[in-house]
Parts: C-alpha cells; sequence; structure tokens
C-alpha cells in the first residue's frame, strides 16, 4: 500500500514538471502558421471552433456571429485585439500585415492550443469590422472555450 502511495506521488510530480516545465507545450505544438482567407474559409463540423464575421466577407462560412462596427480604425482595431488577447495570454504567431494577425492561446490548465486568425476590414460607418476566428487544434470539443473567448474579446473590444 505504501509503495502504490509513493508511485501515485511520483507521477503527480512528474506531471506537475511536465506541465509547468513548458515541456507540455513542445509535446502539443501549435503547428505550422498560415494566413486564413475568411472569404473561402470552411470551419470543421466539429464544435471545437468560433466564427464572427462581417456581413459578406464569410461567403464560404456562416459565421456563428455578425461582428459589430467599432469605431476605430482597420489598424488601431487589430492593435486593440492584439492588446486584449496578450492580456488573454495569446502569444502572436504572425503579423500578417497592419490589420491582420495570427495567435495562439493556451487553455490555463491543460495547455492546449488554440489558433486566432483576425482581420479587420473598412466598416460602413466610417469605423472598423473585424473577422475573428478561434479553434482548437487538438480534439473533436473545446467545452465552448473559442466561444467563450471571442465573446469576451468582442465585449472587450467595444469598450
Amino acid at each position: 500500500m505504501r509503495r502504490m502511495g509513493l508511485f501515485a506521488l511520483l507521477m503527480v510530480g512528474l506531471a506537475l514538471v511536465i506541465r509547468f516545465s513548458g515541456l507540455w507545450d513542445s509535446l502539443l505544438p501549435a503547428g505550422p502558421v498560415s494566413e486564413v482567407n475568411f472569404a473561402t474559409l470552411t470551419p470543421p463540423g466539429s464544435p471545437n471552433s468560433y466564427l464572427i464575421c462581417p456581413q459578406g466577407v464569410c461567403a464560404a462560412a456562416t459565421p456563428d456571429t455578425i461582428s459589430p462596427e467599432i469605431q476605430l480604425a482597420p489598424a488601431q482595431l487589430i492593435e486593440r485585439i492584439l492588446a486584449i488577447a496578450e492580456a488573454d495570454g495569446a502569444t502572436l504567431i504572425d503579423r500578417i500585415d497592419p490589420n491582420a494577425v495570427e495567435m495562439v492561446v493556451r487553455t490555463p490548465l491543460m495547455r492546449w492550443p488554440d489558433r486566432i486568425s483576425a482581420r479587420a476590414y473598412p466598416g460602413p460607418g466610417g469605423g472598423s469590422t473585424v473577422a475573428l476566428y478561434s479553434r482548437s487544434i487538438y480534439g473533436e470539443s473545446d467545452l465552448g472555450a473559442n466561444k467563450t473567448r471571442v465573446e469576451r474579446w468582442l465585449s472587450r473590444m467595444s469598450q
């Protein structure tokens, strides 16, 4: 019985070392960066992604939400998204251009990588709108993490 307790303690210790040493992140890589073309984007059938898009931009997909217009220039909106993402633990993967960015956010507990693509567009009222696509790299379900993230970011963008 004592050996079993010692073994369990060692396994928990090993799990903690793997989780907090950064080794887990290297075991679950985010994969290669590729720019998302929102006009031709087709999200997977699995429930592990969430898409907001301006009206008429995502021609091949039905967005989960139509993005609102925010009274910022497109490049300023991307800067705001980057600040929100950084506060949420995102790491910048690639700055495509002044109006687009690719990021990775890892879930807090298990450190599963999620990729987020954002592109800002001029809005009809002088501000801008954004296409924002958050998706899990691994697994079939995200337990609503991508939807929660996008909605949280969207509410912060409007502040």
